[in-house]
């Protein structure tokens, strides 16, 4: 399995509280996997999102990786209106339409919080407006719309709600991640 990773930063503070409430809200699957390395994972069908609040040492590291990267940090910075405290790990896994439930997800933070989105590959950073944009659209970050990820199927919130794990779920598989976020799981995992 591949995965796309996104990172979520924010210049207010975002409380593993408020955030655990938002998974709560979307019905998102906690404990998703066996390696501890997420939170939770927003679900639907084969599609998927996993989800880590980046705290303490995990979002120093991460802002550490802004190190190499000034340019990228620089417009981070300007598109928030100031340095980020707050960090959110969003990975997508390949299926068409993750990454719309990723713009979903990130969408419902910027009505709360100023929020910017990294795309890892490539330093994309996608401001407060386009996420708002790409949700009403309902669009992910690859430009899929429901539409054209799968005929047929139309988008809302209520679609999120996974009361037992789906067949060919992925809770007893070995998840691989992004190597912006990845050592964070290869530490939970005793690598």
């Amino acid at each position: 399995m591949s995965t796309d990773a996104f990172v979520l930063y924010s210049t207010g503070y975002i409380s593993r509280e408020e955030y655990t409430d938002w998974l709560h809200q979307l019905n998102a699957v906690m404990e998703p996997d066996s390696s501890g390395a997420y939170d939770a994972r927003l679900s639907k069908d084969i599609r998927h999102v996993w989800i880590s609040l980046l705290e303490g040492k995990w979002f120093e590291m991460d802002m550490a990786e802004f190190n190499g990267q000034p340019r990228v940090f620089a417009k981070v910075c300007r598109l928030l209106g100031g340095e980020p405290r707050s960090a959110i790990g969003l990975d997508t896994s390949d299926a068409l339409g993750s990454k719309i439930l990723a713009v979903q997800f990130a969408a419902l933070c910027a009505e709360h919080y100023p929020c910017v989105v990294l795309q890892a590959s490539g330093n994309a950073v996608y401001s407060r407006e386009k996420l708002l944009k790409y949700r009403d659209a309902g669009m992910g970050f690859d430009g899929f719309t429901w539409e054209t990820a799968e005929r047929g199927h139309s988008f809302s919130w209520d679609d999120l709600g996974v009361g037992e794990e789906p067949a060919g779920s992925l809770k007893d598989q070995r998840i691989v991640r992004s190597d912006r976020l990845g050592e964070r799981g290869k530490e939970q995992l005793g690598a």
